[in-house]
């Protein structure tokens, strides 16, 4: 999503409170609430209250940024100076600090510094839980599964039930290792793909869901395969299971991206004023560009239930859950039915 890194780089910022042992923060935390100092909640049109947000920190100093739950995220490193978390870039850089409200085995609460400063009533707090707490709350359904053969049950990738690329992006290595090529140049596209890690941790049974091209594909299959031993499992109430997951990739070309992008930027500065006849206006010549977008389809929701649409509300979100995306699934829980 374009606005991650900056979303995720604010919302590590300011200064941090330590009340218990700064080895506590080592792990991953999973946001599991926001709200404004005063405890009041944010609402909907904020796209922050419903992200998905994960911190890893690894020791001595490092810290991982993610807004999927099945990438470990950007690498940032990190210091605890005088009580406080100083976010650095890879470079070195400073970037920000988090003021910490609480931090023990298991809770971290952290508060994002609003217009004047720490006591502004429009001050975030962010409540972060360890992400086993986290997963050990979330229950599967039906729609969970994928299939079910002599008793073994394969699982399809959610928040609770996931396998970890070891490299940390698979998208990532995908990209790189398809995008040289010429196959792509000036080209568009969305391919849709899944696989089956199993308990050994090997990648396979690749099925093509949505092609590019045979062309492409034949590309996409070698990557694939390259990387198919480079997988953690998932586990399941501490039993090793088989899950099958999911990737897409969309190329747009220039012609695509320019005119998306500029729609997309007045889109989100008429969101931002609350102008939302305005801001539909564009995340619809946006999504004429590049209509898998999940950020403008998400943001067109919002902007069409504002204005009194919840069923094309519904309608964006539900794309978004049909792209594999998840970043509607509490706004379709709370409001389509």
């Amino acid at each position: 999503m374009k606005y991650s890194l900056l979303l995720f780089i604010c919302l590590a910022g300011h200064s941090l409170f330590a009340q218990a042992g700064t080895d506590n923060i080592y792990g991953s935390w999973v946001k599991t609430k926001l709200t404004y100092k005063n405890g009041a909640e944010l609402p909907d049109e904020n796209i922050l209250k419903y992200t998905y947000v994960k911190y890893t920190f690894e020791s001595p100093d490092k810290m991982y940024i993610s807004p999927y739950y099945y990438a470990i995220g950007g690498q940032y490193s990190f210091e605890i100076n005088n009580n406080e978390l100083v976010l650095k870039s890879y470079a070195g850089s400073i970037l920000n600090t988090i003021r910490i409200e609480e931090l023990g085995p298991d809770k971290l609460v952290l508060l994002q510094e609003g217009r004047d400063g720490f006591d502004d009533p429009t001050s975030l707090i962010y409540y972060f839980t360890p992400e086993p707490t986290y997963q050990s709350s979330l229950k599967l359904t039906a729609d969970d599964i994928y299939s079910v053969t002599a008793g073994d049950t394969i699982y399809k990738e959610n928040p609770k039930v996931y396998a970890s690329y070891k490299g940390g992006n698979f998208l990532g290595y995908l990209t790189e290792h398809i995008g040289h090529g010429e196959v792509m140049h000036n080209k568009s596209g969305h391919i849709v793909a899944s696989f089956i890690v199993s308990k050994a941790g090997i990648a396979d049974s690749l099925k093509i869901l949505q092609s590019i091209s045979p062309e492409y594909d034949k590309y996409y299959t070698k990557a694939f395969k390259s990387a198919r031993n480079d997988w953690k499992p998932s586990t399941l109430n501490g039993k090793i299971v088989e899950v099958v997951m999911f990737q897409e990739i969309t190329y747009s070309t220039s012609d695509m991206m320019l005119p998306s992008y500029n729609n997309t930027s007045e889109a989100n500065a008429s969101f931002k004023e609350k102008n939302y006849a305005r801001a539909l206006y564009y995340y619809d010549e946006a999504l004429k560009s590049i209509p898998t977008d999940k950020e403008n389809l998400y943001n067109r929701g919002i902007c069409k239930k504002m204005l009194g649409n919840l069923a094309g509300a519904c309608e964006d979100w539900k794309k978004i859950k049909e792209l594999g995306g998840s970043q509607a699934d509490d706004l379709l829980a709370k409001y389509c039915h």
